[in-house]
């Protein structure tokens, strides 16, 4: 039989961040986002610097109604012809 390994958590110590709480977005991160989205900063620079995920971003700039493109390249701004 397998065994599951069992965490424990010091009480000073926070969760690992799969079991953390997802963080609120407010007004001020919305508008946050919005102007790095359109100063065209990459994605994952945007997630690290805001401390959110990469889907995280995504998803809120979908609520936002904001474009987020693939890897935010500035040298092309529209879809790729097939």
């Amino acid at each position: 039989r397998a065994r599951r390994a069992s965490i424990s958590i010091a009480d000073d110590e926070e969760p690992p961040a799969a079991r953390r709480a997802p963080r609120r977005w407010t007004d001020e991160d919305d508008a946050e986002l919005r102007v790095r989205l359109e100063s065209r900063q990459q994605t994952a620079q945007i997630a690290r610097e805001m401390g959110r995920t990469i889907d995280g971003l995504r998803g809120r700039a979908q609520v936002l109604g904001l474009t987020l493109t693939p890897s935010q390249r500035p040298w092309r701004s529209y879809p790729r012809r097939r």
